[in-house]
């Protein structure tokens, strides 16, 4: 096996060019064009090779998008700590997200969008740490809050994009062009929130 890893914009090492947790108009766009890229080059540096395509969290959602034009090019797919087809309240939030944008600026981040989001994510969990969520791991959630790359607030830009394609992404007609014939792996915890603990990973 060979494992290739690439940051996401306004993450990981992009941060050094970049701001952190922030994307730019059309940054959603922007990663599924690197996505594309690198699994073509990978394709064509190791032509023997399967390729397995790993996605987790937010790059998760890319992913999904990635498989609706590009499913017929790579062996397979895995989707962990994802979710399915939102529901109201995802809708509620993108506009929410959208007059936050207006209000604050598009490369600010938001107070009531964070708590709406990750830091509702620990409310099902006996702890105060607003990370407990993450892990039952009490040495991994330390190193994972002590990572000035973890943990950080991202910008309403990035979160009304996020948002608008989760739900774009999730239409029964955008999921058409996904060959029925490519493995896909689900992974998700049952108490993990992004998947609402399991009912949003069962829509999927």
């Amino acid at each position: 096996w060979i494992v290739l890893a690439q940051d996401l914009l306004g993450h990981g090492g992009n941060i050094k060019s970049q701001p952190r947790g922030h994307w730019e108009a059309k940054g959603w766009e922007k990663n599924i064009s690197i996505i594309e890229s690198h699994s073509k080059s990978i394709l064509s540096e190791y032509k023997n090779l399967p390729l397995f395509v790993l996605g987790q969290g937010l790059g998760s959602y890319l992913l999904q998008d990635f498989l609706n034009d590009n499913s017929n090019k790579i062996t397979g797919a895995i989707l962990a700590g994802t979710n399915g087809s939102p529901g109201f309240l995802t809708k509620i939030l993108y506009w929410i997200a959208r007059i936050e944008k207006i209000r604050k600026n598009g490369s600010s981040t938001s107070d009531l969008i964070d708590r709406l989001t990750s830091s509702s994510w620990n409310q099902n969990f006996a702890s105060s740490d607003k990370y407990a969520w993450l892990t039952h791991d009490h040495e991994v959630l330390q190193e994972y809050k002590q990572d000035p790359l973890c943990g950080f607030s991202c910008s309403c830009s990035l979160w009304v994009q996020v948002l608008y394609h989760t739900i774009r992404i999730n239409k029964f007609k955008n999921q058409q062009s996904i060959s029925k014939d490519i493995p896909l792996l689900i992974l998700s915890d049952i108490h993990d929130p992004i998947g609402e603990q399991g009912v949003g990973v069962h829509r999927l």
